[in-house]
């Protein structure tokens, strides 16, 4: 993934060593997965618990795909959580409709709908998000890996560790559908989670080396995620360097913070998840040759997504803090060419 928006240009703060300056504006600018500052990514859907309404049971009759709130907007009283559609598409929730008419949703392209029922969710301790989806593939391996397929296997595999050991656990998608970067944080936010991991892989290495050039990205003003980031660290780079592979590295491997022009989180991921505390892991670099046929494996693949869950477990249960901090970083305007998806359709909902 492009480790920046399609609309920013990398700089470091003035005040790091100029040459790891150097390392790390052309580093970032040569990797070709985007850590979704500004880009999209994809929904999801299983299946429903319980079941819920508006106020009465309204329908649309024949509606199989959102139904766009009219100008003349209807009362609605405040609501949150998430709503899993008759179509199984969770959403999370905006509002109730007071006419009756159901209730108020954000879609995964971020518009805003009425669905006439649905079941409400539980909320959940764990929110995985697998990074991209649908047209946006992220990095693509030589031999045709595509990064968002490989976001969502780790993701899944993810789950279900953490459900085996008993933590409660959702996804912000689970197919290959596109669902845009707010909309994903909303609907993260929207499960009441202790924690949000965004599951990316990295492309652009600039040289190769015997130790992991994983990088994770927390929050910048916030402790939690930054010890989140650090065991991710710590895990993965243990797990992964027995492995013998020759690592891809661009910028420097770490858990960083990086800040935008206006001081918030560069990330929008990041910076849309409000008080959640959240991060973005980038373990292994797809566009490296031999990182990318080891992650054809289904057993390497297993061995990464065991070292995120270690990570996440550590920092429920825990107050170990984990390792690899790196100096924060500042990203300054700027652009970049732009090659995410000009548009997203949303999934039908009903």
């Amino acid at each position: 993934m492009r480790v920046g928006p399609s609309d920013m240009r990398r700089r470091v703060r003035r005040r790091r060593p100029a040459a790891l300056a150097v390392i790390v504006i052309v580093a970032l600018v040569a990797g070709a997965c985007a850590a979704d500052p500004d880009g999209p990514s994809g929904p999801a859907g299983t299946a429903l618990e319980g079941t819920a309404s508006g106020p009465s049971s309204g329908t649309v009759p024949g509606t199989t795909a959102p139904t766009t709130i009219p100008t003349t907007t209807v009362p609605t009283a405040p609501a949150f959580g998430v709503l899993r559609t008759p179509a199984g598409v969770p959403v999370p929730l905006r509002g109730q409709r007071l006419d009756g008419s159901g209730w108020v949703v954000g879609t995964p392209c971020g518009h805003e709908a009425v669905v006439p029922i649905g079941a409400i969710e539980p909320s959940v301790r764990v929110v995985i998000d697998p990074g991209h989806g649908g047209p946006e593939t992220g990095t693509v391996s030589p031999r045709a890996l595509w990064e968002s397929q490989l976001n969502l296997d780790i993701s899944q595999r993810i789950e279900r560790l953490l459900l085996a050991q008993g933590v409660t656990v959702e996804l912000t998608r689970r197919t290959d559908e596109q669902v845009t970067l707010e909309a994903r944080a909303e609907l993260a936010r929207a499960w009441a989670p202790e924690l949000v991991v965004s599951v990316h892989h990295q492309g652009g290495h600039l040289w190769t080396g015997e130790d992991p050039g994983t990088i994770v990205f927390h929050q910048v003003d916030d402790p939690s995620s930054r010890r989140l980031a650090g065991l991710i660290y710590e895990d993965v780079t243990t797990a992964i360097k027995p492995l013998g592979l020759e690592f891809g590295v661009a910028t420097p491997p770490g858990a960083y913070a990086v800040r935008n022009s206006q001081g918030d989180d560069y990330y929008g991921i990041l910076r849309n998840l409000g008080d959640v505390p959240g991060v973005i892991v980038e373990s292994m670099y797809l566009t490296n040759p031999d990182e990318g046929r080891a992650l054809e494996s289904a057993e390497v693949r297993q061995i990464e997504a065991q070292a995120i869950t270690t990570a996440i477990v550590r920092y429920l249960s825990t107050q170990a803090s984990g390792t690899g901090f790196r100096p924060e970083m500042s990203f300054a305007p700027g652009s970049l060419a732009d090659n995410l998806p000009a548009t997203c359709a949303d999934p039908p909902l009903l």
